[in-house]
This record gives structure tokens, sequence and C-alpha cells, in this order.
């Protein structure tokens, strides 16, 4: 389980539960002394925790590794794209943890001129989006400076070009990382200049030509 907590308690390696978190965790999941969570402070620290005590109020986690030991990790946000194109990230730090019977948490400011939400999920700097859009082009945008962290309810800034009729249907997270395709790309014309022949995936597709170790070719 993961809490989020500011982060002077993970560097004093005590953590406080309170609020719907405290709710949520020791009401509804029952959690007792000893369990064990993972507390984040929503700017990319994070550290092993053990629950030590729980009170009606509040409960306090012992932090199980040292503050030197903190595991730094990329900081996540919340990517909201709408069909007419426009799309903003928000630190994951500003979705408080709600319980089951919670009524959501507002994601995006929305209008007719900028659409219907459609698509949210997880990314961290340097990610990049596929979209596909009614007409069946697909574009691929990064996340970065270029998209700048803005709070949940904002309306979010122009991500993908959208003309006339055409809308945004399908949003996702790419895989690969723009240096991966651009290395990818690289060798294909570094193959593709010293006369190899290139396959559908752009990888040089071995000679099949048999040939005798003093570089003549047999004959049948």
């Amino acid at each position: 389980m993961r809490v989020l907590v500011d982060a002077a308690s993970i560097a004093a390696g005590r953590a406080t539960v309170r609020g719907d978190d405290h709710h949520y965790l020791f009401r509804v999941r029952r959690l007792a002394p000893g369990a064990r969570l993972v507390v984040f402070d929503g700017e990319g620290t994070e550290a092993d925790a053990e629950v030590e005590q729980v009170a009606a109020e509040e409960a306090v986690a012992e932090s199980g590794v040292s503050p030197e030991e903190s595991t730094e990790v990329a900081e996540q946000y919340v990517f909201t794209i709408t069909d007419g194109g426009f799309a903003k990230r928000t630190r994951i730090s500003e979705y408080r943890l709600q319980s089951r019977g919670g009524i959501g948490i507002k994601a995006m400011k929305a209008d007719d001129e900028r659409g219907n939400l459609v698509g949210a999920f997880i990314v961290v700097e340097g990610d990049e989006v596929l979209s596909i859009k009614q007409s069946g082009q697909v574009t691929r945008s990064a996340i970065d400076e270029h998209l700048r962290p803005t709070g949940r309810d904002t309306k979010g800034v122009k991500f993908v070009g959208v003309n006339g009729g055409d809308s945004v249907v399908v949003v996702a997270r790419s895989v690969e990382r723009a240096s991966e395709i651009e290395d990818a790309a690289a060798e294909a014309e570094e193959a593709a200049a010293e006369g190899a022949t290139i396959d559908d995936d752009g990888a040089p597709v071995p000679s099949t030509d048999e040939s005798t170790a003093d570089g003549e070719t047999e004959e049948s």
C-alpha cells in the first residue's frame, strides 16, 4: 500500500497518517500494527515503512529505510486528454486517496470547445503518448517542458492537432522512448548505406549467398 506523506516525515523516519488515508487503511482495510506500507512525498522520494501505532484519528508508521537509503523515483503525473486534443499533466500528489464509496475527484475542467475526456493514465517526464484520431492518423507526442505540470481543475493546452470533424478517439503511453526509436533508425540507415537489405521492422536481413573462404561464390 502506498501512502502520501510530507517530505519531512520520510526524512525523520516517522510518518503520521490522517484523514481519508487513515479512514481507508485502518477503518476500511483494517490494517493493524506491523502492516507494511510504502510512504512517498509526491516529489520523487519514497521509503518502506511499518505501522507502529493505530489510534482513532491517526496512525504512526516507522520508516524501515534510513533517509540516506530512501529510493529516488521519477515523479509521476496524471495525464488527461480530451477528444478535442487538449491535454495536461498534474502531479499525482494532488489526488488524495479515497475509500471505495468515494464519489471521485475532479481531474480536468472541460468545456464544449475542448471536448470530452477521452483518456487518463500515469506518466513520467520523458514518456511519449500515442494518439489515434478518428481519421486514422496517429501522432506521437512527448511529455516534456512544453506540457508543464498544472493543477487538477485546469483546462489543459493543445496537445494534438484536430481539424474539422476529426477527434482523438484512442490514447496510450508509448512503451518505446524517442532515443530507442532514433537508435533503431540510425542502425537501419547505416545498414542501408552498406547495401544490406532492411526488413519491415528496420532490421538488416542476413545475406543468403553462400560464399567460399576466398570470397568467391560457389557454383553448383
